[in-house]
């Protein structure tokens, strides 16, 4: 395939409203932003390929879309060959997917998300984020190594061992499911929750993250929750 290579200049800025499918949506490209939000994409390069069917933004790459910002190395647009009997239709109906990878950062404002690798399937309507993925939020921290965000519900999956960090509160479990619009979260799997020197084990923890309540339970009965307290704790 015949590569086509346009230089510009460091920090092209292109302003996107309406096309290669990050706006059009309900909702925009970045979680927090909406479809009334214009997106402004800012690299030192950007490269072409074949017939405009892939579009990649080179160096310090950063994603405007309203109030959310996405920074990273490397950011891929690709999109479906065009037809002859296309040739009117929009541009954001030809988009397949879009990457990002090399220190991804998404900061909407409420929460910042961070991983190595991106994939925002348009067809699903999902962003994957993989390797150290980090959500942090205030003052507390979520760490795993996978992280699935349905940008149609609101909701992400998170996998790989996922831990939860606040000032004196520990979390840890296979799983999170969490509900980012109401900022609750169900951790299952080896669930562990820590409280000062309180230490409370099961496999099933129900988490509110603006109350910093939870609940703790063994679904399966097939043993009881245990908890550890430790002398001079229960001051």
């Amino acid at each position: 395939m015949k590569l086509t290579r346009y230089f510009l200049a460091p920090a092209v800025m292109l302003q996107l409203i309406c096309m290669n499918g990050l706006v059009c949506a309900k909702e925009g490209i970045l979680p927090g932003s909406s479809d009334k939000d214009p997106v402004v994409i800012e690299a030192e390069h950007l490269n072409v390929s074949g017939r405009g069917e892939k579009l990649s933004y080179v160096g310090d790459v950063l994603v405007t879309n309203g109030p959310s910002t996405m920074k990273a190395g490397l950011l891929n647009i690709y999109m479906s060959p065009r037809t002859a009997n296309d040739k009117a239709a929009p541009t954001d109906e030809r988009v397949k997917n879009i990457e990002a990878e090399n220190s991804v950062i998404i900061d909407t404002k409420k929460d910042i998300y961070s991983g190595d690798r991106l994939t925002y399937d348009k067809e699903q309507n999902k962003i994957y984020l993989n390797g150290n993925v980090t959500i942090k939020q205030k003052d507390s921290t979520i760490k795993s190594e996978a992280l699935i965000y349905d940008k149609t519900t609101d909701k992400a999956v998170l996998t790989g061992k996922v831990f939860y960090t606040t000032k004196d509160t520990n979390v840890s479990g296979d799983k999170m499911d969490y509900d980012r619009k109401n900022n609750k979260a169900v951790i299952t799997g080896n669930v562990t929750y820590t409280k000062n020197d309180a230490v409370v084990r099961g496999n099933k923890m129900t988490y509110d993250f603006t109350t910093a309540e939870g609940f703790v339970e063994n679904t399966d009965n097939s043993t009881r929750v245990k908890a550890i307290f430790t002398p001079g704790s229960m001051k």
